[in-house]
């Protein structure tokens, strides 16, 4: 049932007419996969290489049909029901085949023994594979425990059969290192044989007792099993030692939302983001009901709160009397002029740095090296963009109907109020002007009408004209921060001139003062007041670079982006895992991996590594079912000082000289074989499955 559920989920994906909340008849799957072919034909040639060169092979839709030509509507019925269910139903023959009580001393034997079956279980090639990586650690004098870590990182690069292979090797060389022994168990619960997990998570939890890591692997192993209020127990004792667990409360809000308890579920899943953020998370959420915003996300922060340096650009004053006018008008013409200026000189900078063909074929390339570029922080960015668009638009709504509000009321009133004194006073000059008349000079009186018109209208446009500047300094420093997280290099090198020309245009368009010259009555000019100058821009760039050494790959980030490089040295594995039609996404789910470039063990204690408070962790890395999604330095083991460590709260605390957030400072450390690395594992919603095909008892 597991193989036709992934046959179902693929041909569900590629074809979002058939996204139903009931599951697809036979005649439906046949129509769709019609479909499909057809639009496979008429893919354009150029489109079919691109794919190619990037790996993605198109899928053989024969070789499906042929696959599914004897599956009926129940099967289907009985496959989505499968894939649709919040919890695992509770399998009492896999309970009750639990085996007993296994001591350190049996642990080898209960390994061993256990190894034909399980290794029966795995392709072929993988076992073929599996035995050459073995021997050529051994063949270089690589101890149990290297060889337990290279296993775990094969684990994070999705070759999770070939991982597996080569802990049950390792674990059974030396069946007392507690970290090979907790990953295996971690391994054995993710691949559907959580009833062989259980004894070995037992063993460990009664010699490292609040050990995190082991606790949350019970939780999510009683899970699979279905047996929901022993797997509570456990999740709630790893959350109480770490309140934003990022395994533990994902599973825990799934136990919440069958109880129909979904605001409940959706802070769960909120908790654990923020720790650490993977998209399956963001879509949970999404399925709850629920949005993220970009304070719900772990996320750098801006090292100053004008990046940008738009505070600087210092427009002149705006006149509060008739002199002022005199001396302010042209300073705002020459002003606006300096605008116009700049606005062209950003429009030819942004021109010039648009180069998305030299990105993409970057891009590219990198992959033909077998290099994997993934956008890290896409959907922090993205939230935060809508956030701040979402607040300026809110805000500007708010400043307009403000002005629309003075304009027609008290603005209309002081203009209709000087209108009709200057008015009247024109006509008092007029009929006291002329021979053997007083010929009073009536200047001063016009001035001074003016000068109280000139001052209580402009006092209120520049009030308002300095608000709504702030709320566009805002609002263009975030989406220039965020838009480091959504674009690659060479996109945000055009993007950014856009956003200066928009401040510039902000400024010379969003004005509109009161000037009156006529009745300066000869009088001295005022001195000119400070103002009319542009300022320099500052760059904005990227200041999160952070570069993780992990055994057979590198993984380094930068705001935009994350690469991994797969590196085994002479290593080639030459594994081609999805074998018919499966993906990352069927081989793989969703855990947590601790790291540590030391080989110290926990503070206060031993057993595998945990994340949490005074946790002795290089960094952790999230994965899902699309690969790697998140990856934070934290602890001090090895770590360049300004990265952070998650507290208890799930807030960042920031140690050493610089406080700008996570990664903000250079962070590099290499967790090679001497080092230690802890699978934690999550609610097992896919992947290879030990229990397809009849089950594995």
């Amino acid at each position: 049932m597991k193989r036709l559920t992934t046959y179902l989920l693929l041909l569900l994906l590629a074809a979002p007419a058939l996204a139903q909340e009931k599951p697809p008849t036979k005649e439906e799957m046949d129509k769709m996969m019609k479909e499909m072919q057809k639009e496979l034909n008429n893919m354009d040639p150029e489109t079919k290489r691109m794919m190619d060169s990037m790996g993605i092979k198109m899928p053989d839709m024969k070789k499906t049909q042929q696959k599914l030509s004897g599956v009926t509507d129940a099967q289907l019925k009985e496959a989505w029901d499968d894939e649709n269910r919040i919890v695992p139903k509770r399998d009492a023959a896999r309970i009750a085949a639990i085996p007993g009580p296994v001591s350190s001393g049996g642990m080898g034997s209960y390994i061993t023994s256990r190894q034909a079956q399980l290794f029966a279980k795995l392709q072929p090639a993988v076992r073929t594979v599996g035995d050459k990586v073995y021997a050529s650690f051994k063949a270089g004098g690589n101890s149990s425990a290297k060889i337990g870590n290279a296993a775990a990182a094969l684990w994070m690069t999705g070759r999770t059969q070939t991982a597996f292979y080569l802990m049950s090797r390792a674990c059974a060389d030396d069946p007392s290192n507690a970290d090979n022994l907790g990953n295996y168990a971690a391994m054995l619960s993710m691949m559907g044989a959580e009833q062989l997990a259980i004894p070995i998570l037992n063993n460990l939890n009664s010699r490292f007792p609040r050990n995190a890591t082991i606790l949350n692997n019970l939780g999510q192993a009683w899970f699979g099993l279905g047996e929901l209020g022993t797997s509570e127990k456990y999740l709630d004792s790893t959350i109480r030692i770490f309140g934003a667990h990022t395994q533990a409360n994902v599973t825990k809000a799934k136990i919440q939302e069958s109880k129909g308890n979904k605001t409940e579920a959706a802070n769960l899943v909120k908790k654990s983001i923020q720790t650490a953020y993977s998209q399956d998370k963001d879509a949970y959420l999404t399925k709850l009901g629920f949005d993220l915003s970009s304070i719900d996300l772990r996320i750098p922060k801006p090292t100053k709160a004008d990046p940008l340096n738009l505070g600087s650009f210092n427009p002149p004053a705006f006149p509060m009397s008739v002199a002022e006018c005199v001396v302010l008008e042209p300073q705002w013409k020459e002003f606006d002029n300096q605008l116009e200026k700049g606005m062209a000189v950003q429009k030819a900078l942004q021109l010039h740095n648009v180069d998305a063909n030299k990105s993409i074929t970057d891009v590219v390339n990198r992959i033909k090296n077998r290099e994997s570029i993934v956008p890290l922080h896409l959907e922090a960015g993205k939230k935060g963009l809508r956030d701040a668009e979402e607040t300026w638009k809110r805000k500007l709504d708010a400043l307009g109907q403000e002005l629309k509000v003075w304009s027609e009321g008290a603005g209309n009133q002081l203009r209709l109020n000087y209108e009709k004194t200057m008015k009247e006073l024109k006509k008092q000059d007029n009929d006291q002007t002329g021979e053997g008349k007083r010929n009073e000079d009536f200047c001063p009186r016009y001035r001074k009408v003016s000068d109280e018109y000139v001052k209580a209208v402009n006092s209120f446009q520049e009030d308002w004209y300095k608000r709504f500047l702030m709320v566009h300094k805002v609002y263009y420093n975030e989406i220039a921060y965020f838009g480091m997280f959504t674009m690659f290099e060479q996109e945000y090198e055009s993007y950014k001139p856009g956003i200066k020309g928009s401040w510039l245009f902000t400024l010379k368009n969003s004005h509109n003062i009161k000037f009156i010259t006529d009745y300066t009555c000869g009088g001295p000019k005022p001195e000119a007041k400070a103002g009319g100058k542009l300022a320099e821009f500052d760059d904005i760039n990227c200041q999160y670079h952070s570069k993780m050494k992990y055994v057979v790959g590198t993984i380094e980030v930068d705001c935009s982006k994350m690469t991994t490089t797969l590196d085994l040295g002479d290593i080639k594995l030459g594994l081609k895992q999805n074998m018919d039609m499966e993906t990352f996404a069927d081989q793989f789910v969703s855990c947590t991996v601790a790291v540590s470039a030391g080989v110290g063990t926990k503070v206060g204690g031993a057993g595998p590594l945990e994340i949490g408070v005074g946790a002795d962790v290089t960094g952790i890395l999230e994965i899902d079912r699309s690969g790697v999604k998140d990856v934070i330095f934290e602890g001090s083991v090895g770590v360049s000082a300004g990265t952070t460590i998650i507290s208890d709260a799930g807030k960042a605390t920031t140690t050493g000289s610089k406080t700008a957030g996570h990664g903000v400072s250079d962070g590099s450390a290499s967790v090679g074989l001497e080092g230690r690395i802890s699978l934690i594992s999550g609610a097992r919603s896919g992947g290879f499955n030990f229990g397809s095909g009849g089950g594995f008892k």
